[in-house]
Formats: C-alpha cells, sequence, structure tokens
C-alpha cells in the first residue's frame, strides 16, 4: 500500500498534522515500509517509491495564489506521479481532484468560523472550506466536539467520521517516588516545581503564563519553582528578554537541549503541568501530562475537558487572575492533587499510542480498498 500524505508547513497551534505523520511514519516503518518526503527541487521523474510507501508531500506556500496553485494544479500532477492507494489531506485543506479514495483531517474550527486571527493558509482553507467538505466523506479528528461543529456547519452531509485522539509517546509515564527525588535533585535544587511547556514565541499566552505564577508567589511565599520546557526548540530572544526582567526570575528555569526522556522525566516529577494553551484546541501539552500522571491546571474549554476530565483543573477565565487562583486552590491540597492524579490514570488506561496508531493504519487500508471515485 502507498499512502500520500499531505500537510503544510506552516506551524499549527494544535500539532494535529504533525502527531498524524508522527503516528503514520512510525507505524509504517514498523512495518517495513519506507517513508519519504517528496522533493519539490528534484524532477519529478527523478523520484521513485516502493508499493509500500509513505510519502510525506509539503505545502508552503505564503500568497493565496500560490496555495491555489500548489493545490488544484501542482498537487494533482504529484498524486498521479506517486499513484497513491490512499490521500491523506491534513490541515483541512484537500485536492478534489485525486482519483483514489482519501481521507479528510479537520483540525479547528476557524476553518469556518469568524475568527481574525487566521494565518494566511488557514483564511485559504476557510474560503474554500465548504467545497472540501462537499467533496469528501471519510473525516478524521481529535475531538467528538470538532465532528459536533462540524455536524452543524454541514448538516445535509453524511460523513463518516473517525477520531484519531491524541497520545502521547511510550516515553511519556508515571515514575517512582524515589525517581522524583532524583529528577528534583538535577533540575530544581531538591525543591517542588511547575512545568509548562512553552510555544517558542507565543508572547501573550507566556506573560499570562508568568503573571500566574507571580501571583501564586505573592500568595504564598515558598520555594516552588517554574521549569519551562521549550515545545519545539527553543524559547525566542523576546521571551528571555521578557524572563530577563520578571520580578520572580530566580525561582524560574528554562530548560533547553532535552531529550525526550528528560523532558517525560521532568514532566512526570512535577508537582502540576501549567498548559496555557495558543486556541481552543492546543491539546498535547495536557494529554503528555495526563500520560505522565501529573495533574494540569489550565483553561476552561470543551476540548481540555474532553480530554482531561477530572484530572485538571479549569480557570473560569481566559486571564492570569482565575490560572493563579486555580495553582493556590492546588498548592498543599494532596488530597485534591492525589484525586487528580488518579484522574489521570483512568483517563490514559483508555488509549495507547500504539492502539491509535494501528487504528489510523487500518483505516487507510479500508480507504485504499474502496474502489476509485470521479
Amino acid at each position: 500500500m502507498r499512502i500520500a500524505v499531505i500537510q503544510q508547513n506552516k506551524k499549527s497551534c494544535n500539532d494535529y498534522s504533525d502527531y498524524i505523520v508522527e503516528l503514520l511514519s512510525g507505524y509504517a516503518l514498523q512495518a517495513g515500509y519506507e517513508v519519504k518526503a517528496w522533493s519539490f527541487a528534484v524532477p519529478a521523474a527523478a523520484q521513485k517509491f516502493s508499493s509500500n510507501s509513505v510519502v510525506i508531500i509539503t505545502v508552503s506556500a505564503k500568497s493565496k495564489f500560490s496555495l491555489r496553485w500548489l493545490y488544484t494544479v501542482k498537487l494533482r500532477f504529484i498524486l498521479k506521479r506517486i499513484e497513491p492507494d490512499a490521500s491523506i489531506f491534513l490541515n483541512a485543506a484537500a485536492n478534489n481532484y485525486a482519483k483514489k479514495q482519501s481521507l479528510f483531517s479537520f483540525d479547528d474550527e476557524k476553518y469556518f468560523n469568524k475568527s481574525s486571527s487566521k494565518t494566511s493558509a488557514q483564511k485559504y482553507t476557510s474560503r474554500n472550506f465548504g467545497k472540501y467538505v462537499r467533496a469528501q466523506n471519510n473525516l478524521i479528528s481529535f475531538s467528538d466536539n470538532v465532528f459536533a461543529s462540524l455536524k452543524k456547519f454541514s448538516p445535509e452531509k453524511k460523513f463518516l467520521l473517525h477520531k484519531i485522539p491524541y497520545t502521547a509517546t511510550s516515553d511519556f509515564h508515571a515514575v517512582e517516588e524515589i525517581d522524583k527525588l532524583l529528577i528534583k535533585a538535577q533540575f530544581s535544587e531538591n525543591k517542588e516545581y511547575f512545568v509548562c511547556l512553552v510555544n517558542d514565541d507565543e508572547e501573550a499566552a507566556f506573560i499570562t503564563l508568568l503573571k500566574a505564577f507571580s501571583k501564586f508567589k505573592k500568595w504564598q511565599q515558598s520555594s516552588m519553582q517554574l521549569l519551562l520546557i521549550p515545545k519545539y526548540e527553543n524559547i525566542s530572544a523576546k521571551l528571555s528578554e521578557k524572563l530577563a526582567s520578571y520580578k520572580y526570575r530566580n525561582d524560574v528555569k528554562t530548560l533547553h537541549a532535552f531529550t525526550l526522556k528528560e523532558t517525560a522525566s521532568v514532566v512526570a516529577s512535577a508537582y502540576a503541568l501549567l498548559h496555557v494553551p495558543v486556541c481552543e484546541a492546543d491539546i498535547l501539552p495536557a494529554v503528555i501530562g495526563l500520560q505522565c500522571a501529573t495533574p494540569i491546571i489550565t483553561f476552561n474549554n470543551i476540548y481540555l475537558r474532553e480530554y482531561c476530565n477530572a484530572a485538571s483543573l479549569y480557570a473560569s477565565e481566559n486571564n492570569f487572575e482565575t490560572l493563579g487562583d486555580e495553582i493556590m486552590l492546588l498548592f498543599k491540597n494532596e488530597e485534591l492533587r492525589k484525586q487528580m492524579v488518579d484522574a489521570c490514570k483512568i483517563q490514559t488506561a483508555l488509549l495507547t499510542r500504539k492502539t491509535v496508531a494501528e487504528s489510523l493504519w487500518k483505516l487507510a487500508e479500508t480507504i485504499s480498498s474502496k474502489p476509485e471515485t470521479t
């Protein structure tokens, strides 16, 4: 089976396209498939793909014209060259001329609402979203709430909806108390700490986080620290400047050049994971906390509640004041914290990455075996 995966290169706030690519690539490699990227710099005739392969096509364009040309002209030619048995279109954008059956990934309600905070790619997708939805039958997403919104958007369309939820790798898991002591000795001077996975350059979210921590420190003169782990590579110079002038900067540490195993250990040893979502569907950091059995403190939205349930405390409003209130509520309330740790284990027992990857692969196999569409 040959699978084509089409994604956009622009970082999405919710990581879903990267997550789907990671699921497929990992499963394919374990199954003995090759995973290759389509190169726009190499002539099409020079690019060869085995019959058992996953081909990742990354669409990169900034203007509306370039995106339209890539999706309606160039991508049609590429798919004809690859001849995939199944195509998976990510970022809610598709080429409707694909001959083989396809999966359509819907990952953000911004595509059909009036949000002003859209990237150029999201604006392009929004203008064409109705056409994409009408042409596709099989949709995947991470949330039942997304599907409910989609049905409201297009009530006349009968979809085959497939939930492919977020999971973290097996590196992320609960650790024993003795291991937590070792981690604290290594990274937090033997002190308790909160942890946060920080987006590289999301200034508003970063300031909200620091102000919430300030409120906590003013209320409770404790030795509690805040450890920051860059979500991608490094925290931007702009955020580093904010931190340099922060009143409680001596209690905040940024951990760079971390391995996946180190990140998992630090998250699993934290008193709680603080998550300031940069959009409503920014779920993955919370899922990582769940899998590490680390209580979560975040904002209140339908997606985070769907995933976290009682494993999280939810700020009633999206501001630092209410987030700080929830931090103070959890601090030194060991009974509440124990209940949240137990809730983490209940939530993550429902799903594993292996089972989710298998479900996605079987779905691709099912799609590939269906008759061609016109």
